[in-house]
């Protein structure tokens, strides 16, 4: 069951809609609906703009905890796959470029959380590890 909810300040350009089942936001050509599982907690997110999914995430979780255990996000463009501890902590980020035409070959690139501090090579700890058709290549 949804209920309206009005912003401080909207105008009349802005919608909002949010229910137990979930939200919906809305300015203008670009929408966002989140749906909540029964615990309450995000399962999937879908963003348009000019009447076309931009973005989908979807989230699981440790059991019936609030503690996010993957996220995934899918654009036209990119596939990230995001994986965290009981902790919340990030310990691997998968990108996988979309080929831009049916032939081309996929692109991979795994980050994964090897204790290392951020520096050139890692981002907040998480080193690259290039992957083609699922095989690592080089080492973190």
């Amino acid at each position: 069951m949804f209920s309206a909810i009005p912003l401080a300040g909207q105008d009349s350009g802005t919608y909002t809609h949010t229910g137990l089942d979930g939200i919906i936001l809305a300015k203008s050509d670009t929408w966002y609906y989140e749906e909540f599982d029964t615990a309450g907690r995000p399962v999937e997110g879908v963003r348009w703009e000019k009447n076309e999914i931009v973005e989908k995430t979807t989230w699981s979780y440790f059991d019936d905890t609030q503690r996010i255990r993957q996220s995934v996000t899918t654009t036209d463009e990119l596939i990230t796959e995001t994986r965290y501890d009981r902790n919340g902590n990030v310990i691997e980020i998968r990108e996988t470029i979309v080929p831009p035409e049916e032939g081309d070959e996929e692109v991979n690139l795994l980050w994964q959380n090897h204790g290392k501090k951020p520096n050139r090579r890692t981002v907040n700890g998480l080193s690259p590890i290039p992957m083609m058709n699922g095989t690592f290549y080089g080492k973190p």
